[in-house]
This record gives C-alpha cells, structure tokens and sequence, in this order.
C-alpha cells in the first residue's frame, strides 16, 4: 500500500471516529452542556509537539533595547544562557531522551527541541536525586545553571549541589571533574 493511500486510510478512521463522536453528543442523544470529545492527532504530529515554554525560551532576544533611549546591544552568549535559564528554572519535561548531544561549551541555544527535551527530563530525574548516564555536555549545562544559582534555594544548598553531582556525575562526565575545582573554589569566593 502506498503511502497516500494509508495516509487517506488514517484520515478516513479519523472522520469515523469523529463522526460516531457527534452523533453520540448531538442534543438528540444527551442534554449534557459539556461532553468529552476526543482528541485525535497522528504519531507524526505528537513527535513534532513542543511544550510552549520552550517557544518562550527561544524568543528570548539576543538584542537588548538600551534604556531611555539609550543605544542597545547584544547579550553575551552567557547573559542570553542566564536570562534563558532563569525562565526555565522550575520547567520539567517528560520526554524520551533519543540521540546524543555535544558541545564544548553548552547552552540551551545550541541544542535542537529534542535535545532540549531530553535534557529538561533528564534534569528533572537529577533534581529527583535520580543520576543517570547522559552526554557529558547535560553534566556541564546542569552545572552551568547551579553555579548560576538556577536550582539552589541558597549559596549552601548549590554548593552542596553541586559537590553530590560532581561524585555522580563522575562515571558519565569525566572532563567535567578536571573544572569542578576551580569552580567549587570561585563560587565559594563569590
């Protein structure tokens, strides 16, 4: 069968479905005001979905108007990682992590929607207290986001944080170890 036809095949059981649903809620048939209607969307469709809060994300802007009339100019790639990750604080995902992701220096403007799916429900699991192996480069984007205070109720619980994860993140993130120094000791300072 080629594909047109299954694709009219689909559409054909998808007006069925739609079909009996109005007859059975007709006012004929019932005198309820709200009724359940089914929700029909294709496999094709709920692979391309995309929770809204990463469309508000991504519109965050790069160009900064100046104020009072002032001349403008554009974020770092740091301050645009830190304004984005500020919006996404609290975000949870649940989405099948598929593919892998690698960047030497990660942000959430440099991964794909997927990735970034994955990466907000594998965080989700690690705020759970759930490790699991993932690309080294979600080992530094959490990081990232807890040396920015993004995940910490106070400087304490960060550092605390960030010393549990930096032992469980060991087997999967090796080249993260060789900074955890540094940064542990720059975030105590600062």
């Amino acid at each position: 069968m080629d594909k047109r036809a299954q694709k009219r095949d689909v559409q054909d059981i998808i007006d069925r479905i739609l079909d009996e649903a109005q007859r059975k809620s007709s006012s004929h048939f019932s005198d309820a005001v709200y009724r359940e209607e089914p929700l029909i969307v294709t496999g094709r469709q709920m692979a391309r979905y995309l929770p809204d809060e990463y469309r508000a994300m991504r519109r965050v802007s790069r160009w900064e108007e100046g104020a009072d009339g002032r001349r403008g100019h554009w974020l770092s790639e740091s301050e645009l990682f830190y304004r984005q990750a500020l919006l996404m604080a609290d975000f949870e995902d649940d989405y099948p992590r598929q593919g892998s992701f690698r960047a030497s220096t990660p942000t959430y403007s440099a991964m794909s929607d997927r990735q970034l799916r994955g990466y907000f429900t594998w965080r989700a699991a690690v705020r759970r207290g759930e490790v699991r192996e993932a690309p080294a480069a979600f080992a530094f984007l959490y990081v990232y986001e807890l040396l920015c205070g993004i995940g910490a109720d106070t400087p304490d619980d960060g550092f605390r944080k960030l010393s549990d994860f930096r032992e469980s993140a060991r087997p999967f993130a090796r080249g993260l170890d060789s900074h955890m120094d540094t940064w542990l000791l720059d975030y105590v300072v600062y």
